[in-house]
C-alpha cells in the first residue's frame, strides 16, 4: 500500500506538467495562427478615377472621395478594395491650374489599411502592383502606415478654342494677324475667301500670315482661320477648334496684287518669325509666341531662369553690372545664383529665399557681414569675400585663410597661425590682455592679440602653454 500511494502520488504532478505542456503548445498553434493571418501584405492596390473635368476651366478645388457620381467639372476617386480605403486626394500640380486639351492634371491620394491589426502596406509599389482606372501610375511611397500613391489623370478631353482677335495689319496690306489662344495645338489653318469663294488655303503655327500675292482680283476678301490637330494622339482628347471669320477687306483695282510671292494653294506656310530661343549671327535671341513680341533690353524670366538681354535684344553672359549691382550669367545665359569662384576670389551671388531689404535676386554679396548656412563671411565692396584678420569698428577679427570647407568662415576661440596663437570671443572679435578660458588667465597683447608664453606679465608669470601661474 505504500509503494502504491508513493506511485500515485509521483503520477499526480508528471500528469500536470504533460497538460500543462498541451495546453500551451495549443496556445502557441493558436496564437501564432492569428499573429500569422495579422501580418498579411497588401500586394496589389487600385484606384479609379471618375471625371468631367472640362478643358478650358479651372480644375475643381476639392477632390471628391468614393463618390458614385460626378458632375460637370467634377472629379471623383475611389477604390474597390475591401483591405484599404482612400482618406485624403488633392491635386499637386496646382489646384488653380486652367486646364487644356490634353493636359494631365497631377494628384496625390492617401490610403489607409481598414485594420492595421491585419493588413498591412508593402514598403515599395511598382506599376505592375497598382492598377489607375481613368490615369496613369506615377510613384507610390509609404508614410508611416499609410500608402501615398502619386499619379496623372488621362489627357483631358475637348475642343480646342479658336484664335481670338483676328484682324488686317494695317501697316502692310493683305496681312492678316491674330492672338494665340489658351488651349490650343499651335497650328493654325487659314482659308483665304474672296466674295464668299475661297482662293486658297494654308497651315502655320505663326501668329501672322501675308495673304497679298493671292489678291490678284479686286473684291472683299476675309479669312476663315480655326486651330487644328496636328497628331494621331491629340485626336484622342482634342477636336478641332470652330472657324472664326476675319473682317472684310477690300481689295480695289489699283490694290490688286500682281501674284508674285505665293506658296502655292493648300500647302503649309513657315512662320514668318522664329519663336522661343533662335541663334542668329552669333548671338541667341527670344522671340514670345503669344504676341510676336522679340525680348528687348533688361531682364526677363523665362522657363523658371532670370536672362538679361541688351537693347538689340541680345542676351547677355558673364559678369554684368545694372544699377550698380553685380551679376554672374553662365554660358546658357541664365543667372546664376550661390557660391562662385572667380580667378583667386570667391563670390556669394543671392539666392531669393536669402534676399535682404534692398536686395535683388542673384545679385553678389558685399560690404559687409553675412550669415550664411550658420556661418559669418565678409565681403568688400567688390563682391569678393575677405579673408585673413579684418579690422572694423576698432576691431579684429579672423576670416579662416586656409582654403578648405571652411575657407572664409569668422573663427570663434583658439586660432593657431604662423606659430602664434589668438583667441576670438563668441561675436568673433580678437582678445586683448587679460582674459579667463575655462578656468584659466592668459595674457594676449594689446594691439596683436597674440597670447604671451614664458613671460612675466604684471607681475605674474605665464608658461609656455600660456597658463598665468
Amino acid at each position: 500500500m505504500r509503494g502504491r500511494k508513493a506511485v500515485s502520488e509521483g503520477y499526480g504532478p508528471v500528469s500536470k506538467i504533460i497538460v500543462y505542456l498541451l495546453l500551451f503548445l495549443l496556445f502557441i498553434l493558436i496564437f501564432g495562427m492569428r499573429v500569422m493571418a495579422a501580418t498579411q501584405p497588401i500586394n496589389t492596390v487600385s484606384i479609379k478615377i471618375k471625371s468631367k473635368i472640362e478643358a478650358g476651366r479651372k480644375l475643381p478645388s476639392d477632390i471628391l472621395i468614393e463618390k458614385s457620381s460626378v458632375d460637370d467639372n467634377e472629379i471623383a476617386v475611389s477604390t474597390s478594395g475591401s483591405k484599404y480605403k482612400i482618406t485624403k486626394a488633392e491635386w499637386t500640380s496646382g489646384s488653380d491650374m486652367r486646364v487644356k486639351s490634353g493636359d494631365k492634371p497631377a494628384m496625390r491620394v492617401e490610403l489607409e489599411s481598414e485594420d492595421i491589426s491585419k493588413n498591412y502596406f508593402l514598403s515599395s509599389y511598382r506599376s505592375s502592383n497598382v492598377t489607375i482606372t481613368g490615369g496613369t501610375f506615377s510613384s507610390a511611397s509609404k508614410d508611416g502606415d499609410k500608402l501615398i500613391i502619386n499619379l496623372k489623370l488621362d489627357p483631358i478631353k475637348g475642343k480646342f478654342d479658336e484664335p481670338t482677335d483676328v484682324y488686317w495689319n494695317d501697316d502692310k496690306l493683305g496681312e492678316i494677324r491674330w492672338t494665340r489662344p489658351d488651349n490650343t495645338s499651335g497650328t493654325y489653318e487659314l482659308q483665304l475667301m474672296r466674295d464668299s469663294t475661297k482662293v486658297t488655303s494654308v497651315t502655320t503655327s505663326g501668329l501672322l500670315y501675308n495673304f497679298y500675292p493671292y489678291m490678284t482680283q479686286a473684291g472683299k476678301y476675309y479669312v476663315n482661320i480655326r486651330t487644328i490637330l496636328t497628331s494621331t494622339e491629340q485626336r484622342q482628347y482634342a477636336q478641332n477648334s470652330e472657324w472664326l471669320s476675319s473682317a472684310e477687306l477690300t481689295i480695289t483695282d489699283r490694290d490688286v496684287s500682281d501674284g508674285k510671292g505665293k506658296e502655292g494653294s493648300g500647302g503649309t506656310a513657315g512662320s514668318l518669325y522664329k519663336f522661343g530661343w533662335y541663334k542668329e549671327n552669333g548671338f541667341w535671341y527670344y522671340r514670345y509666341l503669344d504676341d510676336n513680341r522679340l525680348q528687348g533690353a533688361g531682364w526677363a524670366y523665362i522657363d523658371k531662369n532670370w536672362y538679361l538681354f541688351n537693347q538689340y535684344g541680345q542676351m547677355q553672359t558673364g559678369w554684368q553690372i545694372i544699377n550698380d549691382k553685380t551679376f554672374f550669367l553662365l554660358k546658357d545665359g541664365s543667372m546664376y545664383t550661390g557660391w562662385m569662384k572667380n580667378g583667386n576670389d570667391w563670390y556669394y551671388l543671392i539666392p531669393k529665399e536669402e534676399l535682404r531689404n534692398g536686395e535683388v535676386w542673384g545679385q553678389t554679396a558685399n560690404n559687409g557681414w553675412r550669415m550664411i548656412n550658420t556661418h559669418y563671411y565678409y565681403f568688400k565692396s567688390n563682391g569678393a569675400m575677405y579673408t585673413g584678420w579684418l579690422y572694423e569698428n576698432g576691431k579684429y577679427y579672423f576670416l579662416n585663410d586656409i582654403d578648405n570647407s571652411l575657407y572664409g568662415v569668422m573663427f570663434t576661440g583658439w586660432i593657431h597661425r604662423n606659430e602664434k596663437t589668438y583667441y576670438c570671443d563668441y561675436d568673433g572679435t580678437m582678445v586683448e590682455g587679460w582674459h579667463a578660458i575655462n578656468g584659466n588667465f592668459y595674457y594676449f597683447y594689446p594691439g596683436s592679440g597674440q597670447m604671451a608664453t614664458n613671460a612675466y606679465i604684471d607681475g605674474y608669470y605665464v608658461n609656455n602653454d600660456g597658463i598665468r601661474q
